[in-house]
């Protein structure tokens, strides 16, 4: 397997599409100045919050984007170094994001990650100082849009209670009308997450049911099975209520190359092919929506 594969599938969905733009230019609303933005036509509300993730990474029209279909934006991302300082500020929303966005009446939110390398020691470290947490809850209080979402992937077992403690320090920095939002794993089996407690600390934790199968997988298989992704929300919400959680969902598929048509047959490759990012997310119920464009290889099947 090519070795930058293999650290792929060590990480979460949003660890591995961050890890394949690294060296990405942000795209152009990250820094663009306010603008006169012309308010929003009176249209139907939302009948669920819909958030989407825009990585800096991806080009967006603010004027045509159809705002009508999401509730709120979630700008991707910035970086937690382990001294809890924001050491790659490249997503900071842009005025003319914060300014259009508003005049259709949504949200703007700030998401802040802290992947694990290949030792699986960041996470860890800055979890593990107590200086290191108060000056990421100041710093991010500061830069603090509409709300804030934090991207831990993944928080050891071993941190789990420095964890909740730190998402309950970040609560108190905030503003009382930010909303704050955490990007959760698939399922209940990851140890470092404290489901109940967290659920009563942050407002809504976003639950990433998707990449179940990637471009990188030995197998074909669906992105978000449906009977396995049941059995991960059920999980979930026998620890906290249903109104504690957004669904994501997969807007996105791949195409695989394999050695059968037959279906979860192994893949006939292990050439990389890394899907092109996270955008912005359609109206389906109350979810949290990555949407990314499909890879394409020949002589594919299912």
């Amino acid at each position: 397997m090519h070795p930058l594969a293999a650290l792929l599938l060590a990480l979460g969905p949003h660890a591995a599409e961050s890890l394949a733009h690294a060296h990405d230019a942000p795209a152009a609303w990250v820094s663009a100045p306010a603008h006169a933005a012309r308010a929003a036509a009176a249209s139907a509300p939302l009948p669920k919050r819909v958030y989407g993730y825009l990585p800096y990474w991806q080009s967006i029209d603010l004027a045509s984007f159809r705002w009508d279909l999401v509730t709120d934006v979630i700008a991707f991302s910035v970086d937690v170094g382990t001294s809890g300082s924001i050491v790659n500020p490249r997503a900071l929303p842009g005025a003319a994001l914060l300014s259009t966005a508003h005049a259709h009446g949504v949200r703007v939110h700030l998401c802040a990650t802290l992947f694990n390398g290949s030792t699986g020691s960041e996470i860890p470290a800055f979890l593990g100082s107590a200086a290191a947490r108060a000056n990421a809850a100041t710093e991010l209080a500061a830069l603090t849009p509409d709300g804030l979402n934090l991207d831990f992937e993944f928080v050891p077992g071993a941190s789990r209670d420095a964890f909740t403690a730190f998402v309950q320090q970040v609560r108190a920095a905030l503003p009382p009308t930010a909303e704050l939002t955490l990007a959760m794993p698939s399922t209940t089996a990851y140890s470092g997450y404290d489901v109940p407690a967290l659920a009563a600390a942050a407002d809504r934790l976003l639950l990433m049911e998707y990449q179940y199968h990637w471009s990188g997988s030995g197998a074909a298989g669906a992105v978000a099975p449906l009977d396995v992704v049941q059995q991960a929300v059920d999980g979930y919400l026998s620890r906290a209520p249903a109104a504690s959680f957004a669904m994501g969902v997969p807007y996105y598929g791949y195409e695989w190359p394999t050695t059968s048509i037959a279906m979860g047959f192994c893949s006939s490759t292990d050439t990389l092919a890394v899907s092109p990012g996270i955008t912005m997310s359609t109206p389906s119920g109350n979810v949290s929506t990555p949407v990314t464009s499909v890879v394409r290889k020949k002589n594919c099947g299912w």
